[in-house]
């Protein structure tokens, strides 16, 4: 559907190619647009970008709430459902300024970043744009970005970017992502 969608709307704007620039939990639909569309997608720029779940579970995870996901998604879809309600009504009770200081409490040049007034209206943001939704299609992304989705990697055709600070752990991954990504067609950084 994403990529029928996002055929429909470069014909109405009347353009051959796009640049998809995703964030995060974006970042397996990037890749799998990449891998449906490559003539429709000229490249990929990924900032903070999340590697599929085996990928990931071999990096630190610093976010206790982030290590608990990763942890029951894919043993227990039940308890993860419950805990992605949970997280959300603890985000709510607790204020995002409190929910992002004690997720990134590990890393205090995160936290201090967080209390930014612009950086925590984008929490903020955020926050209300998943609550707005319920927890079910929170639930239903977070379960995709946590399942292992290397295929669509294999499967991107496309160049692909990483945009990573340099001291955070998911971007230490070392060559076994590297390895994965280069074994697609494209050139991926």
């Amino acid at each position: 559907v994403m990529a029928d969608d996002l055929e429909a709307l470069l014909v109405q704007l009347v353009h051959d190619t796009c640049v998809l620039l995703g964030h995060s939990s974006s970042s397996s639909y990037a890749y799998r647009l990449g891998g449906l569309r490559p003539e429709r997608v000229s490249r990929i720029l990924l900032l903070s970008p999340l590697p599929p779940a085996p990928y990931l579970s071999a990096v630190e995870t610093r976010s206790p709430w982030a290590a608990a996901l990763l942890h029951s998604s894919s043993r227990t879809p039940r308890v993860f459902a419950l805990m992605v309600g949970a997280g959300l009504k603890a985000w709510k009770l607790m204020g995002t300024r409190r929910f992002v200081a004690l997720q990134l409490r590990d890393l205090p040049a995160d936290v201090k970043a967080a209390r930014r007034a612009d950086v925590l209206a984008e929490f903020e943001a955020a926050f209300e744009a998943c609550a707005l939704q319920g927890p079910d299609l929170a639930t239903m992304d977070l379960t995709e970005i946590t399942r292992d989705w290397s295929d669509w990697v294999a499967s991107c055709s496309v160049p692909v970017e990483w945009f990573q600070g340099t001291k955070e752990p998911i971007g230490l991954l070392g060559g076994n992502f590297t390895s994965l990504a280069a074994a697609s067609q494209a050139p991926h950084s």
